[in-house]
């Protein structure tokens, strides 16, 4: 990605998720509506090491696969967050 990398993503995602959940809590009638727990942010990288996954946690991001991607882990992963 040409401007930013995928951490600023994430950041920007839930920062936007912050902003979004913070409106719908003062409009939606005294709490009434459950508001949705966070997207869940799947990272892909050929670029693996330890520093990766710290910087992935304090992006926001939930998980990072390694390429080439293991389709049993990918399985698994979809499973955990989508099933």
């Amino acid at each position: 990605m040409p401007k930013m990398d995928g951490y600023r993503v994430a950041e920007c995602i839930r920062a936007t998720e912050q902003t979004w959940a913070r409106q719908v809590a003062s409009t939606s009638l005294q709490g009434k509506f459950k508001i949705l727990t966070q997207c869940p942010i799947i990272a892909v990288t050929a670029f693996y090491d330890d520093s990766v996954e710290k910087k992935a946690k304090a992006a926001g991001i939930n998980k990072v696969l390694k390429k080439p991607i293991n389709h049993a882990e990918l399985k698994n992963v979809l499973r955990e967050y989508y099933y």
